[in-house]
């Protein structure tokens, strides 16, 4: 098990290219979740402060930038960090493992992990969900993604939409694990909604969870 950081960072590495050429494929339904995850906090937080976690392409990372807020992104692959830079030149980009990096200061209004915390296994997986709670300002609030799956299970498996196929750890949450991390991380969670996959992968569906921390 401790080796699955460095074997998910492979996988990425591996994958950058084809996250890069697969914008195109995604950016509609991209296009579409930015608002919609947006209404949750630009009454709140407008411009807000917003850290993205993982942000694949980041294209997601470019869209709220353009709507004015001020965007980091944390990404442990190199070669995916360069595919950010490049689609989203206004975000600031942090080459570092989320669980290992000091982020010093820094304090945010708004966290976004889109299909990041199922790469952890059950007790990091925790203490990503703890971390970000101490990076969140006073009511901040956290926008977290994942596949929905009728049973949980975890594992070393390959990645079947990419066509390296790398091997990676991954969890599967149902929707009552998914909660109960982020509720016992000190969050209360305010809404959720099931979204279809963006590459139109046929029985992929995807649960996001909007949570404000509960605990400042």
């Amino acid at each position: 098990m401790n080796n699955y950081i460095s074997l998910n960072s492979d996988a990425y590495q591996k994958s950058a290219k084809e996250f890069e050429q697969k914008i195109s494929l995604r950016k509609v339904t991209d296009e579409k979740l930015v608002p919609k995850l947006a209404k949750y906090f630009e009454g709140k937080f407008n411009p807000a402060k917003m850290l993205e976690l993982g942000p694949g392409s980041g294209y997601i990372a470019k869209l709220f930038s353009d709507r004015g807020h001020q965007v980091d992104a944390i990404e442990f692959s190199l070669n995916m960090s360069e595919v950010v830079k490049r689609t989203a030149p206004k975000v600031s980009v942090i080459v570092d493992e989320f669980l290992e990096h000091d982020f010093k200061t820094n304090s945010y209004d708004v966290i976004l992990g889109i299909a990041f915390i199922h790469l952890f296994p059950s007790e990091d997986a925790q203490k990503v969900i703890n971390k970000i709670n101490k990076l969140l300002k006073r009511k901040g609030m956290l926008i977290i993604s994942s596949t929905l799956h009728d049973e949980v299970d975890e594992g070393f498996i390959q990645k079947s939409n990419f066509s390296s196929r790398p091997i990676r750890y991954r969890k599967k949450y149902s929707r009552e694990a998914l909660n109960d991390l982020v509720k016992h991380g000190g969050f209360k969670i305010l809404d959720s909604f099931i979204n279809q996959d963006s590459e139109g992968i046929k029985d992929k569906i995807w649960l996001t969870l909007v949570a404000e921390k509960n605990n400042g």
